[in-house]
């Protein structure tokens, strides 16, 4: 028996040490592609800074980074502390979970506060090829979204979200996906090169709200002022809930909701589906004709 006891606890002793020696491996190669990693945002015009680095404590292989922050693009996100690892099965992977506190905020507008019980980014360590990032539970001053998911490959990115509400808004967004696509490709920071280059998206989605449903199709580019236009065709089933919609989150007023709703009496007497152009110009967003929002990072 004493020797069975013996056998036992040395082959607790070597499944410690391996994990330790495992431990330090991972963690060290996660230190070691910081680095790297760092350079390819970079390239892809992405600014990625943060307080130093450090081990989590034994066993998570892991590394922490406080302070964590990345702009570009127009964008700049920041969160209280970030998660790196790299996965056993994956060691070309890098996964990435930001929690805490954390803020995003588009150029020229305030930055959004926010949490989420969880947020998790898998890309490739050298920063190439395709990545996606899933988040669950984000609540916000006001807001939240259930779920949403990003997916992206090359010049394509594809996102979705359910469960959206607000306090402002009555109903809750049930699905939503986008889909963009950028030619030649997306820029980094030299927007002018992109726009000269005959830089466009193409951008599809759909959305439904409450009882109102849409899809969406068009493009998007920049004018010689690097503002963003775009045209495209916005097809809504029981457009008058849509209208409601709008005038309920305050995009619209009363005025603007009695032509809108006149217009599309003109277009669907039978109050069934209809489509309208949808324009992006000096820094608005407007549906047939209305503005019914301002660009937050407009100039």
């Amino acid at each position: 028996m004493r020797r069975w006891g013996v056998w036992g606890a040395a082959i607790l002793v070597a499944g410690v040490l391996g994990h330790a020696t495992t431990w330090w491996a991972v963690t060290e190669r996660v230190l070691g592609g910081i680095g790297p990693f760092v350079q390819a945002a970079a390239l892809a015009g992405w600014r990625l800074e943060g307080g130093p680095a450090r081990r989590a404590s034994w066993p998570s292989i892991s590394v922490v980074i406080p302070g964590a922050r990345a702009a570009g693009h127009g964008v700049r996100w920041e969160a209280e502390t970030v998660r790196l690892s790299v996965p056993l099965m994956a060691p070309g992977s890098l996964r990435i979970e930001p929690s805490g506190a954390q803020s995003v905020q588009a150029e020229g507008a305030a930055p959004v506060p926010f949490r989420a019980e969880r947020l998790e980014v898998r890309a490739a360590l050298d920063g190439m090829g395709p990545g996606e990032a899933e988040a669950e539970r984000i609540t916000g001053a006001g807001w939240g979204v259930q779920r949403a998911d990003l997916r992206w490959d090359g010049p394509a990115v594809t996102a979705s979200a359910t469960g959206v509400r607000g306090t402002d808004t009555e109903g809750a967004l049930a699905g939503g996906r986008a889909r963009l696509v950028a030619t030649p490709g997306w820029p980094a920071e030299d927007l002018a090169a992109w726009q000269r280059a005959g830089g466009r998206v193409l951008v599809e989605g759909a959305g439904a709200w409450g009882a109102a449903a849409a899809t969406l199709e068009g493009e998007a580019a920049l004018d010689a002022r690097l503002e963003p236009v775009g045209r495209g065709r916005l097809a809504i089933e029981r457009p008058g809930p849509a209208v409601d919609a709008l005038v309920a989150a305050g995009a619209i007023g009363p005025g603007a909701a009695t032509a809108m709703r006149g217009v599309i009496g003109l277009l669907a007497p039978t109050g069934g589906a209809v489509t309208v152009p949808v324009t992006v110009a000096d820094g608005r967003l407007n549906v047939s004709g209305f503005g019914v929002a301002r660009l937050p990072w407009s100039r």
